[in-house]
């Protein structure tokens, strides 16, 4: 995917190039680090890889600036999910 491409279900996978540029995109305070890695139908929200005392512990999140939930335990399940069923990535509120 090319760096403001989305897929048919409208979500985009940002590229290296893009959340290094961006700062909101990759956060550090303290022993946590959140780095934003993909996006929903141009922002309506998006996905956050969250990380706790340098090891994956805290899982996938998805956040639409107020509210935020919890999707999967790690980066691999994400990617399961999101090749066998990204509904549940999309409809995630519910």
């Amino acid at each position: 995917m090319d760096e403001e491409e989305v897929d048919e279900n409208l979500i985009g996978f940002l590229t290296l190039g893009y959340i290094d540029s961006h700062p909101n995109c990759l956060r550090t305070t303290g022993d946590h680090v959140a780095i934003v890695f993909a996006e929903f139908s141009i922002w309506s929200h998006f996905y956050e890889l969250k990380l706790k005392n340098r090891r994956w512990e805290m899982g996938i999140w998805a956040y639409d600036g107020e509210n935020s939930t919890q999707l999967c335990a790690s980066f691999s399940e994400f990617i399961s999910t999101y090749l066998s069923d990204p509904r549940v990535l999309i409809d995630c509120w519910g």
